[in-house]
């Protein structure tokens, strides 16, 4: 029984509003209302006109269509968006199943954490250095700093650095070397910050 469903197949049974960020009809079956920039199962289902054409589908069908139509849009969002480009860059393709970066890894490649540079961005920090005088972000502890020297890397060419940046995520020897200076920097951080604004 498809009672669950049933608004799929029942159009009439939608309440219409009109979608302030878009133009596009929002359906909702309870009156509720859906925050600009979002939209809900619904209105995938409508706006991409899987209401208007699966009429009598099977729900596994139904189901197959909205999970393609909303990766394609995830996947637009993620090629065309202005936050998490570091990310973007080693995971070109979005998909429900979870990457496989631990705590340390993640800190790393998002480049959020205890690093001056993005401390400083939310004015947490007086300036972006790290104790030695140079940006503190994380390629810098991960290849240059005096006070991680026991995890560094070699240094990448600008031309090699995502490549790089890709090596270490799957080596396993580098990657416990990245898990181990990302917990240093995490547990002495005190050592590395110049000052504690």
């Amino acid at each position: 029984m498809l009672s669950k469903w049933s608004p799929v197949f029942n159009p009439s049974t939608y309440k219409s509003k009109t979608h302030r960020d878009s133009g596009a009809t929002v359906m909702h079956t309870d009156g509720s209302k859906t925050d600009e920039g979002t939209g809900s199962a619904y209105c995938i289902l409508e706006n991409y006109g899987i209401i208007d054409n699966n009429h009598g589908k099977p729900l596994s069908y139904l189901k197959y269509e909205i999970r393609s139509t909303a990766l394609s849009i995830w996947q637009d969002n993620w090629d065309n968006g202005e936050t998490g480009r570091s990310t973007h860059d080693i995971v070109l393709r979005v998909s429900n199943k979870p990457v496989g970066w631990n705590r340390e890894e993640l800190i790393f490649v998002r480049g959020h954490g205890p690093f001056p540079s993005y401390l400083h961005r939310f004015n947490l920090r007086t300036h972006d250095n790290c104790s030695c005088g140079e940006e503190g972000d994380p390629m810098h502890y991960a290849t240059k700093c005096r006070f991680t020297l026991s995890w560094h890397s070699q240094t990448p060419t600008v031309s090699l650095k995502l490549q790089w940046l890709k090596n270490i995520l799957t080596n396993n020897l580098s990657g416990t070397r990245l898990r181990l200076l990302i917990r240093f920097l995490c547990d002495e951080n005190n050592l590395i910050v110049e000052d504690n604004h």
